[in-house]
């Protein structure tokens, strides 16, 4: 199991991302993006007063060289919008949150659609 986590902190934003591989069980994952949710609110709440954001974003299945291979295909067809995400997805995604000056607590799942059809 691969984490990856990593923190900007930007004008009085802070941006955590979380990654996990593809061999993760499932219930593991949906877990700790649990648990990074509620530390996220739980942050944010806590230093909103100092005009401090807080905000979390939660890729799904992104195509890199691990994901690449017959074996991880299988996955393509849980996933509601038929395929993998790409990078440039994600990091449009952190663009988002870091260009929003009134969204905090918020944990942004890019992830095309897979956490409804679980």
């Amino acid at each position: 199991m691969k984490r990856d986590i990593f923190r900007i902190t930007l004008k009085g934003l802070l941006l955590s991302k979380k990654e996990t591989t593809i061999n993760q069980t499932t219930e593991g994952l949906y877990a700790s993006k649990a648990g990074l949710e509620g530390f996220t609110r739980s942050l944010a709440k806590e230093v909103a007063t100092r005009n401090i954001r807080v905000n979390s974003v939660a890729p799904g299945f992104i195509r890199t060289d691990m994901t690449a291979g017959p074996e991880k295909e299988d996955a393509v067809r849980r996933i509601p919008l038929g395929r993998f995400g790409e990078p440039a997805e994600v990091a449009h995604a952190v663009l988002f949150l870091l260009e929003s000056p009134y969204i905090t607590g918020q944990l942004l799942l890019v992830d095309g659609g897979l956490q409804l059809a679980l």
